[in-house]
């Protein structure tokens, strides 16, 4: 049993010889896995005008059939950072490979498809080459992959999943006043496929529970209802 807690702020052990529980491997493998793809999917959002379906999933419609189709700041800095982000620690750990301009994010003149081929292969040799027995690695590695409730703006994997990915829409919580402002707006993103924790944010004024506080406020509720 190791003799300390997981480095993230979870209420869990970390795994032996690592910083981090087994659940933020967990998620850790899962955020790569998916990054690529995620890459893809964030590109045919903003630009609707492209095929809707990818990897056989309807992921955007059309909206105009001519002029220019609208796109989505948010969207674009999402796609850009998880793309520089995956690019970032695949040089980091010694990746020989070029990745031109991924390094600042997906170029305009790549597709969604080509995007999530160059970036899978920054993706896998992270997976193969991570150390998350070293401190400043692991912390800043899941800075980049997992929702930071340090800084619930900065655009991570897991926050452009739960915030654009429609099979995994957020709900809102019920009868659960948001400590930063008051309001009903918690809103509540569900476990997904690969088990990770919900995520909790006020719609109203973006706060998100502190790392210390999160086990004690997910206590508090079950799929969304306040116990």
């Amino acid at each position: 049993m190791s003799e300390r807690l997981c480095a993230r702020g979870c209420a869990r052990d970390a795994m032996h010889g690592l910083l981090i529980c087994w659940r933020c491997v967990d998620r850790v493998k899962a955020a790569l896995d998916g990054a690529p793809d995620l890459v893809a999917q964030l590109g045919i959002l903003i630009d609707p005008r492209r095929a809707q379906v990818y990897n056989e999933q309807v992921v955007s419609r059309p909206l105009l059939v001519n002029g220019q189709a609208p796109m989505s700041v948010s969207m674009i800095d999402a796609r850009d950072a998880i793309a520089a982000a995956l690019v970032k620690w695949a040089k980091h750990y010694g990746d020989p490979r070029e990745y031109l301009y991924y390094s600042n994010g997906v170029p305009s003149t790549a597709t969604p498809e080509r995007s999530a081929d160059v970036l899978r292969g920054a993706a896998e040799w992270i997976i193969t080459a991570c150390d998350l027995g070293n401190q400043d690695d692991t912390l800043g590695l899941c800075r980049d992959l997992l929702s930071n409730p340090d800084d619930p703006t900065a655009w991570t994997v897991e926050r452009a999943k739960h915030t654009y990915m429609p099979d995994e829409r957020p709900t809102v919580v019920k009868g659960e006043g948001c400590p930063g402002c008051g309001l009903l707006t918690i809103r509540r993103t569900p476990v997904g496929e690969h088990g990770e924790d919900p995520a909790f944010e006020c719609l109203g004024c973006h706060w998100t529970p502190p790392s210390d506080e999160y086990e004690r406020f997910r206590s508090l509720f079950d799929d969304g209802v306040r116990r």
